[in-house]
């Protein structure tokens, strides 16, 4: 009876220490998870907020292309964060280029002059 009972506090001691290791191994898990949505969220922002002004010719001021860049950056914790500005024929370009958290990121967006408000 005594080596029944030995066996079966050894089988409840392994069943505890390998879920407790494994839990560890779940917060890990949702760790990264909640790390790559913190950063996909930042980067649809980061997108849609982009093509809106650039639409409405608010990158025409640089005063306002600075401030933008500044706040986006600081908001972000982007590493490094550069704009690109090519234009004509009445046509313009911009691009986007960041990187968040090791990766680089580039956003383009082109229009026409006389498409803006």
């Amino acid at each position: 009876m005594k080596l029944l009972e030995m066996i079966f506090v050894v089988a409840v001691i392994c069943l505890f220490a390998s879920s407790f290791f494994g839990g560890f191994a779940l917060l890990e898990k949702e760790k990264l998870y909640l790390d790559f949505l913190k950063k996909y969220e930042a980067v649809v922002f980061i997108d849609q907020d982009f093509k809106a002004k650039s639409k409405m010719g608010y990158f025409l001021s640089s005063e306002s292309k600075d401030e933008w860049m500044l706040f986006i950056e600081n908001y972000f914790s982007l590493e490094s964060i550069r704009f690109f500005e090519t234009s004509k024929d009445r046509k313009f370009c911009y691009d986007l280029e960041f990187f968040l958290s090791g990766e680089k990121y580039t956003i383009k967006y082109a229009g026409r002059l006389d498409e803006k408000i």
